[in-house]
Parts: structure tokens; C-alpha cells; sequence
């Protein structure tokens, strides 16, 4: 095969599979950095779970800026109401935003706990 042959890069397939990578190490690093909180000889072990989950956070963080610019007349058309029947927001999208709000919301009350 020549290079006139050779398949050209697909940017769009990459971006979604580097998000899609970047995504899978959150959890995992996440688990360990929960379970090894206060155990003193873990701590390399914390260190280095804090270090893989804080870049791919910033990895997927990044892809998916990339991801909403590709993509950034569908998100439009998927945000913005087409007909009057709504008042400026697809229901779809403010149903989104009230699941992210709440979950967020209930994961992260625990921080406020009265001893």
C-alpha cells in the first residue's frame, strides 16, 4: 500500500475513544484513592491513584470540550426547543441538567455531615 492508499486519521473516532479510555480509568482510580484514605502505608499506592485519576480527568475533561466543538450544531439543535410548546429548553435537556444537579448534589452532601 502507498500513502495515496493509506486510510486517513478519523480525529472524531479518536476523540471519542481517548473520552472513552480517559472515562474507564476514572472509577477504578477513584476506588482506590477511597480505600486507601488514612492507611499510611498505602500511601504510594494513593499517591500514584490520585496521580492516573487527576490526568484522566483532565484527559476526558479536554475530549469532551473537543467533542462538544465537533459536535456543537447538534448540541444546539438537542438543547434549543423547536417549537413553542417549551420555553427556551428541550425538556430532555432540562430533565439532564436536574439528574446531574441532584445526583452531584447527594454524593457530595456527605461532606457536611454533623459529627
Amino acid at each position: 500500500m502507498n500513502e495515496s492508499e493509506k486510510p486517513s486519521l478519523n480525529k472524531r473516532s479518536l476523540n471519542v475513544l481517548i473520552m472513552f479510555f480517559s472515562f474507564l480509568l476514572l472509577p477504578f482510580s477513584g476506588v482506590v484513592i477511597h480505600s486507601t484514605h488514612g492507611v499510611v502505608e498505602r500511601e504510594p499506592l494513593r499517591h500514584f491513584a490520585m496521580s492516573v485519576h487527576n490526568l484522566s480527568a483532565i484527559i476526558f475533561l479536554c475530549a469532551c470540550m473537543l467533542h462538544m466543538v465537533a459536535n456543537r450544531k447538534v448540541l444546539v439543535k438537542y438543547i434549543s426547543a423547536k417549537t413553542a410548546e417549551y420555553s427556551g429548553f428541550k425538556r430532555e435537556a432540562i430533565l439532564a441538567l436536574l439528574f446531574v444537579l441532584v445526583l452531584v448534589g447527594l454524593f457530595s452532601s456527605h461532606a457536611f455531615h454533623i459529627r
